[in-house]
């Protein structure tokens, strides 16, 4: 959505559970700012770079930043329409063809849950952007959390299995390596145990 349709949906057509949670997703924003090259972040760092100034003939050399897309640059959830109801199989659910985020009624405060799905959101720009700004953040979410997870290359060996990969696809979607890196971040960032932003909450999953 355009900002002028999410001010329409958001003012005429929301839910007070859908504003719930567009509510939530505004204040865990900061927490994605990696993803976007927000200024003060490790994948920030990658946008410096130095140019010749305008203003001198000689070789002075300044300086700045690298632009990034505008779909980046700007990005926010609410490009995104979110849907509360219920669902046949599952507590939330991503369409990146639709756009679409949906959250079921009894989990409209379930933190984790939507910090999950945001994920699948910032994957979905991502995507649609040169693959080198994914690899960036691949590198910078992997050695920080190398340095933060001791068995960290273990989460990745058992996640990245590609009978492991398969089956989640499966059930509900595309849940790779960097998504898995992205949900041990939000993890340690919110205080939670390693596995819940990844299992909406059931940290098994990650078979800890």
């Amino acid at each position: 959505m355009n900002d002028q349709e999410f001010f329409n949906w958001y003012n005429f057509e929301a839910t007070p559970e859908e504003k719930t949670v567009v509510g939530k997703m505004g204040m865990f924003e900061e927490l994605f700012s990696d993803m976007i090259f927000s200024n003060g972040t490790k994948t920030g760092e990658f946008l410096k770079c130095y140019t010749k100034s305008a203003d001198s003939e000689e070789d002075n050399w300044i300086e700045s930043e690298t632009d990034i897309p505008p779909e980046m640059e700007y990005f926010s959830p609410t490009n995104y329409r979110i849907r509360v109801e219920p669902l046949p199989d599952g507590i939330g659910q991503f369409n990146s063809l639709t756009k679409e985020m949906t959250i079921t009624p009894e989990h409209i405060n379930s933190d984790s849950v939507i910090l999950h799905e945001m994920i699948h959101m910032y994957e979905d720009m991502i995507e649609s952007q040169m693959p080198f700004y994914r690899d960036i953040i691949f590198f910078v979410l992997y050695k920080d959390l190398q340095q933060r997870i001791p068995d960290l290359d273990k989460y990745i060996t058992d996640h990245g299995q590609v009978f492991n990969q398969q089956a989640f696809n499966r059930i509900g979607g595309v849940h790779d390596i960097l998504f898995l890196m992205k949900s041990l971040d939000l993890d340690l960032k919110q205080g939670y145990k390693l596995g819940t932003v990844f299992g909406y909450g059931m940290v098994e999953t990650l078979n800890q």
